[in-house]
C-alpha cells in the first residue's frame, strides 16, 4: 500500500472510533446535572428532560472544533436552570472550557444567569435568561470566540 492510502485508512479508522466514542446522554431532575456534564468527552450530547435543575459549573473542559459538547434541553422551554438568589451566583459557569454549546434552556434566579470566563469557542443559542440580579449573560476574563445566538434576556438588574 503507498503512503495516501495507508493514510486514508488511518484517518477512516479515527473518524468511525471518534462516532463510536461519542456519546447521546439523557439527563433526568434527580440526576446530579454538574457531576454529568464534568464527566463529558468531546462530542457528547447532553439532552437535559424537563424540569428544575440546581446551578450548573462547567469548568477546565477543552472540546474541540470537530468533537464539541453540546447541552441542550430534550424538549425546548421546559428545562429550568435556578440559582437560590438574585443577590448572589451563577446559573451557568463556563470556565476555562472549549467549543461548548448550550441550547434551548432557561436559566434564572441568581446575580448572574450565564457568566463565561477564560474560555473560547462558546456557542450560548436559544435559551431564556430572567430575574437575575445584574448580567444576563457576562462574558470576561479573555474569554474570546463567545457567539451569543437568538436569546431572550429580560426581568434583570433586579438587584
Amino acid at each position: 500500500m503507498n503512503a495516501s492510502k495507508i493514510f486514508l485508512v488511518i484517518l477512516i479508522f479515527g473518524i468511525i472510533l471518534q462516532t463510536i466514542q461519542a456519546k447521546i446522554i439523557v439527563v433526568y431532575p434527580d440526576n446530579d446535572l454538574n457531576a454529568i456534564l464534568n464527566n463529558t468527552t468531546g462530542g457528547d450530547t447532553v439532552l437535559i428532560k424537563p424540569g428544575t435543575y440546581k446551578c450548573i459549573s462547567l469548568s477546565n473542559k477543552k472540546y474541540s472544533e470537530e468533537s464539541p459538547l453540546f447541552v441542550r434541553a430534550f424538549d425546548p422551554e421546559t428545562v429550568y436552570v435556578s440559582g437560590n438568589t438574585i443577590s448572589k451566583g451563577i446559573s451557568l459557569e463556563i470556565k476555562s472550557c472549549s467549543y461548548v454549546i448550550i441550547q434551548g434552556l432557561n436559566f434564572l434566579n441568581s446575580m448572574w444567569g450565564i457568566y463565561v470566563k477564560s474560555s473560547d469557542h462558546i456557542i450560548i443559542k436559544n435559551n431564556e435568561i430572567y430575574n437575575t440580579g445584574q448580567e444576563g449573560i457576562h462574558i470576561g476574563r479573555s474569554s474570546h470566540y463567545v457567539d451569543i445566538l437568538g436569546n431572550k434576556i429580560h426581568n434583570m438588574l433586579i438587584y
